[in-house]
């Protein structure tokens, strides 16, 4: 586990270095300015980011209709809320 240096409950080491890999290989100058932030706050950036691309490719991937890509969207919410409150059973 890696804290963020904010007060936020740690990240698993494994998810955050997902996070670095996914902002590394994007070829979008917003993840470049990532690198004028300290270390905490560029990792809290590169989170924000893996969790925007991912809900972003849902949206985009083809032969996806836009009710099936909501019904997703609203899944992810529904886990997010329930890590959130600790409550697993909520996200099934």
């Amino acid at each position: 586990m890696c804290s963020l240096g904010n007060g936020a409950d740690p990240v698993p080491r494994g998810a955050l270095d997902y996070c670095r890999r996914l902002a590394a290989s994007s070829r979008s100058h917003f993840v470049l300015s990532f690198l004028a932030l300290p270390g905490p706050r560029r990792e809290g950036m590169q989170v924000v980011y893996a969790y925007c691309r991912a809900l972003d490719d849902v949206a985009d991937r083809p032969g996806v209709r836009p009710d099936e890509a909501r019904q997703e969207v609203e899944r992810w919410r529904r886990e997010i809320e329930s890590d959130e409150n600790g409550d697993e059973s909520a996200a099934d």
